[in-house]
């Protein structure tokens, strides 16, 4: 759960993506380009921001471009985590029309999803002022996962569990199926888990069971504040906080306030609001 500078997202984890993405849009052809632009037409194309954001998704834009101009030339103003202004322009392509009109939708669509988590969780973390890690959650788009978790770690979050094998998390339908948190976590313990045990409580009596289990981490699931204070009295010295349900940007301030270790926002992934981008095309008139 430590954060960590910002580090390329690995092209593998979104090649794929992007060309299935475009098969989606494109199918058998592009019908309006294909009648209107020249085949042989080199065209340069300037990506723009049109509302501020924390950028996410350059390089996924970049290959999106690629797979159908191979020989495109990209020239980038801007990096993924960088907050940018009103008419900021991201980054500049030069090849076939064709294909950069073709590529447009496609390129901008992974940009504004990317640009919009990523700015969120901005948001997010400017409000706890330090006071606490920002986790994501597994609330993403099936498929996107990589990109969506990628996004908030550009906004400055922390990436949770990547997936269902990364850690042990025993939420409460896990609980209602092994009878009890005690039992949840003894069974995990019998499978020879070395790693740290996170539970989801959602009540006092559910805290004092999860302490007596010597679970690593309590994740305090909808409570009030009342119950989140007397959470972390109650674990100090024994287990860590984390709190999660519902977290809107507005209360995380209040949460912060109280102390806990992490704060969990599944609305980072689930509900950040898309960013504008505009994509001005025009032919390359520098080739004449």
């Amino acid at each position: 759960m430590k954060g960590a500078k910002l580090r390329p997202l690995e092209p593998s984890l979104y090649r794929e993506t992007v060309r299935r993405a475009l098969t989606e849009d494109i199918r058998s052809g592009d019908m309006t380009t294909a009648a209107t632009v020249s085949p042989d037409l080199r065209a340069v194309g300037e990506v723009v921001c049109g509302s501020p954001c924390v950028l996410a998704g350059v390089e996924v834009a970049v290959e999106t471009f690629s797979q159908l101009d191979p020989t495109v030339h990209v020239s980038r103003s801007r990096r993924d985590g960088d907050q940018c202004a009103v008419g900021d322009e991201v980054l500049c392509v030069a090849g076939f029309g064709r294909a950069l009109l073709t590529a447009e939708r496609t390129a901008l669509n992974f940009l504004q999803r990317m640009s919009g988590v990523a700015t969120l969780t901005r948001r997010c973390v400017a409000t706890v002022k330090g006071r606490t890690i920002v986790l994501d959650t597994r609330k993403t788009i099936p498929t996107l996962r990589a990109l969506d978790k990628y996004a908030v770690r550009a906004g400055g979050g922390v990436n949770h569990r990547m997936a269902l094998d990364d850690a042990i998390l025993i939420k409460d339908n896990h609980i209602a199926l092994a009878g009890s948190i005690s039992e949840a976590v003894a069974r995990v313990k019998r499978v020879g888990h070395t790693g740290l045990v996170t539970v989801e409580v959602q009540n006092l009596s559910d805290v004092a069971q999860a302490i007596e289990s010597r679970a690593d981490v309590l994740l305090a699931d909808n409570m009030d504040r009342a119950e989140i204070e007397e959470t972390i009295r109650l674990t100090r010295g024994v287990a860590k906080v984390e709190v999660s349900g519902g977290l809107t940007v507005d209360r995380l301030e209040e949460v912060a306030v109280i102390g806990p270790e992490y704060v969990s926002i599944g609305a980072m992934t689930h509900s950040a609001q898309a960013v504008d981008f505009s994509f001005d095309l025009n032919v390359d008139n520098s080739l004449k």
